[in-house]
């Protein structure tokens, strides 16, 4: 499943690594396919909590 260039697993991924509240090195480990949809995830991820 494709969300705004991302895969449904990307996404997971991204969830998973904003939850751990590792946020200086996920970007590190992560390479955005679009670098403003996954930006978009991580504030509506940070506004969920």
């Amino acid at each position: 499943v494709f969300i705004g260039g991302c895969t449904q697993s990307e996404i997971n991924a991204l969830r998973m690594l904003a939850l751990s509240k590792s946020n200086s090195k996920w970007r590190f480990y992560f390479a955005p396919t679009n670098v403003w949809t996954h930006t978009r995830l991580l504030q509506e991820i940070e506004t969920a909590q």
